[in-house]
């Protein structure tokens, strides 16, 4: 997987953020020394509690969260851009206490490229990912987990 974000600001710092009944963001950009740029980004969620206010003991013993963060670097001079990428992610799921989801991706990139004119560059990219996920029966009779990877 190939993870491309859009670089941080050269011209002032920037920050953000927003938050919703089920999770927040929070963003950061701007420059870093005399050529590069620092991009970031984090998201989680808080949406456990959703879950309390369910009068059904099997919602109400549940839940589901997720986080991702992101992270950019970029180094721009004389037409020349190397920038590396960092993303990590996390889902997780459980019904009940009687099964369960889980979901991870990691995924690193290095870059270059090189502007020809308006119109043409050249670009390279060495690229690392990982996903796993993982099924789990959490009954006391049938307790078990299933596993998968995936690394490219």
């Amino acid at each position: 997987m190939e993870v491309n974000l859009k670089e941080g600001t050269k011209k002032m710092e920037g920050k953000g953020g927003r938050k919703s009944n089920f999770c927040a963001l929070v963003t950061a950009d701007g420059p870093l020394g005399k050529n590069g740029t620092l991009s970031s980004g984090l998201r989680a969620s808080y949406s456990d509690y959703i879950f309390k206010l369910f009068s059904d003991v099997n919602i109400k013993t549940s839940s589901a969260s997720f986080y991702d963060g992101t992270l950019k670097y970029a180094f721009k001079k004389n037409g020349h851009t190397l920038s590396t990428t960092l993303y990590s992610a996390h889902d997780n799921f459980i019904y009940s206490n009687k099964f369960g989801f889980n979901y991870q991706t990691q995924a690193v990139s290095l870059q270059w490229s090189k502007l020809i004119d308006a119109n043409k560059s050249n670009k390279l990219s060495l690229v690392y990912s990982k996903y796993a996920s993982s099924q789990q029966d959490l009954s006391p009779a049938f307790e078990s987990a299933l596993k998968a990877d995936i690394l490219f």
